[in-house]
């Protein structure tokens, strides 16, 4: 009997009452998280001027600012959720059911922009590894009109499998009778549950092949420019080796530094999210769902380290994107570097 007591205090020390769970959540999200956020939005729309600046004749240039747009996109549909928690927003007194609207006009937009991020990076490391197999040829195979419609792909496909959340779930003025007011929030349709379970296994999966996808190129791609190292040891032209493929090494770095870095801040997300699937009582409605919601905030927040600092990434790698910066925000400035990207 002393064993079983024990045990069970064990596993009760892990519930978190709801009031501590919602202090910390309201605290990390409404201050840390959107603090983080707000200026990865600025970073992330610099980004996006600077690439646009910087031309498109590379098709580097056309995947990261694709990437670029994703993440802003992915930090502004949190933003808005972190202002649909904020007690301040709830008590002003708007016609709005606050998390009705977050659910289906944040939530369900931003899964769909980190997915974008995810398969974006997962190409972009696909592109590099083209140019260590085929250096000769990839220029001529991902040309940047194609480029342009492989990234404009990945937009329609993820928007579109997020589409059906929409349909079932649509935004009318409803009578609150526990308010005594009408608000707008959601009119929940009769296939909802349905179609809504079919969404989320869809874009689950979706986001389990993006990061599958990321790590295994990281892989191939590390693999290839250490063989590639090694050959150009052993070659009699390693020299003009090296000066033909230095831009593409210098692109080749900051691939692998943001590949990487998805990878490392994408990897505890996903751990969770498993377990969450073969353990319900981790999750949503489950007894350990304050923990969960208390894990999911700390998650959130390595989502935005990795969706804001790309530009730190760019600047110090680049040193074209470094030129384009200090003109853009010192437009008197003198530029002395000189090199290419």
């Amino acid at each position: 009997m002393t064993s079983n007591n024990k045990t069970s205090e064990d596993s009760d020390m892990w519930v978190i009452d709801a009031v501590t769970t919602k202090l910390f959540v309201i605290v990390t999200c409404c201050i840390v998280c959107a603090s983080v956020a707000f200026f990865g939005i600025i970073l992330n729309l610099l980004n996006v001027c600077l690439f646009v600046k910087m031309g498109f004749q590379e098709t580097a240039n056309i995947s990261l600012l694709g990437l670029s747009i994703s993440d802003l996109c992915g930090l502004l549909t949190l933003e808005w959720m972190f202002l649909c928690l904020n007690p301040l927003f709830i008590e002003a007194g708007l016609p709005l059911a606050q998390v009705e609207v977050e659910y289906i006009t944040g939530g369900y937009p931003h899964v769909c922009f980190s997915i974008i991020t995810g398969f974006i990076t997962a190409f972009v490391t696909f592109e590099r590894c083209l140019c260590i197999a085929r250096p000769l040829d990839v220029k001529n195979f991902l040309t940047p009109s194609r480029t342009v419609l492989i990234i404009a792909g990945i937009y329609i496909c993820m928007i579109a499998s997020v589409v059906p959340a929409f349909e079932v779930n649509q935004l009318e003025w409803k009578f609150y009778a526990s308010e005594n007011r009408t608000k707008l929030g959601i009119a929940y349709n009769a296939r909802r549950d349905e179609v809504e379970g079919i969404v989320l296994v869809v874009n689950d999966s979706f986001g389990y092949i993006a990061f599958v996808m990321v790590s295994v190129l990281t892989a191939i791609l590390i693999s290839s420019l250490e063989a590639n190292r090694k050959w150009r040891l052993k070659s009699i032209s390693a020299a003009h080796a090296t000066t033909v493929t230095l831009r593409d090494k210098r692109m080749m770095r900051i691939v692998l530094v943001i590949s990487t870095m998805f990878i490392t801040l994408s990897f505890p997300i996903t751990v969770v999210f498993i377990f969450t699937t073969a353990y319900p009582q981790f999750g949503t409605w489950g007894k350990y769902s304050n923990l969960f919601y208390i894990c999911s905030v700390c998650l959130t927040l390595l989502e935005i380290c990795n969706s804001s600092f790309t530009f730190f990434v760019y600047y110090s790698m680049s040193a074209k994107f470094r030129q384009a910066s200090i003109r853009l925000l010192t437009p008197y400035g003198k530029i002395e570097d000189k090199q290419n990207f």
